[in-house]
């Protein structure tokens, strides 16, 4: 049943997934570094003060998202063009990465002080 509810977002291959009590586990190395990371940013966000979430809330989310994702396809198209053999702890740690910046924005998005369309009219 799991396995089946994470296979819309991940390709579960065997042997690029960790393995616990024997069998591989519903996500891959990669995707399970994108969602360690997501819940270690959504964890971390409330402490970086509000000021900082506001920031990032405000603008510049599309540029870190992509700087985050840069490290993943390097990784994946390296490791496809056979120039680096990707392990599993790159996957992961890229993979990572990725999930930090954007659990980091999906906070800053949640608890940052909403704007109301009285100072944003709709154009």
């Amino acid at each position: 049943m799991v396995r089946h509810a994470f296979s819309a977002v991940c390709h579960q291959i065997p042997e690029r997934s960790p393995h616990l009590a024997g069998g591989p586990i519903a996500l891959c190395h990669r995707c399970s570094g994108i969602l360690l990371g997501l819940l270690a940013g959504l964890a971390v966000a409330p402490g970086v003060g509000r000021a900082a979430l506001a920031g990032v809330a405000r603008g510049g989310q599309g540029r870190w998202l992509a700087a985050a994702v840069v490290p993943t396809a390097v990784d994946w198209a390296l490791g496809a063009l056979e120039v680096w053999a990707n392990t599993p702890l790159s996957r992961t740690a890229t993979g990572a990465l990725f999930g930090v910046v954007a659990g980091a924005i999906l906070a800053a998005n949640l608890l940052a002080p909403s704007r109301s369309l009285t100072t944003h009219p709709v154009s």
